[in-house]
């Protein structure tokens, strides 16, 4: 069983301290409770080390990302659009079909336009 999910991609929480990961299962070992990520990511950026290993007791949050069944095939999810009213809201499909019509404006165009930039230009953050 644990061999079936070797190859998918997966995201591992394991608190403020440790923070998450991202990355290829590698290895599952089921009797030392490890599980190993090749590639790995850490909070979003590329590890220096080609492998890493959790122990289940560091794992606060496990995510499959992207399932590769036992044959090394990605299994497809559904690309249906599904659409979820607001709560309160009971509109018929066709009111639901243009989302730009439900949505307010994003963060960025209200809050990261300076008076005088035109409309495309955001101001980067950078951080360490």
């Amino acid at each position: 069983m644990a061999a079936d999910w070797l190859g998918s991609l997966v995201s591992i929480n394991c608190g403020e301290t440790l923070g998450v990961y991202q990355g290829e299962v590698s290895s599952v070992d089921q009797s030392s409770q490890t599980i190993s990520l090749k590639q790995p990511f850490h909070n979003g950026v590329k590890c220096p080390v080609p492998e890493v290993t959790f122990s289940a007791m560091d794992i606060k949050e496990l995510k499959v990302l992207d399932i590769v069944s036992g044959r090394g095939v990605v299994v497809p999810k559904s690309s249906d659009p599904v659409s979820v009213p607001h709560r309160g809201q009971h509109k018929t499909q066709d009111r639901l079909s243009s989302p730009q019509q439900l949505c307010s404006k994003s963060y960025g165009d209200k809050h990261l336009d300076g008076p005088g930039q035109p409309r495309g230009f955001r101001r980067r953050h950078n951080s360490c």
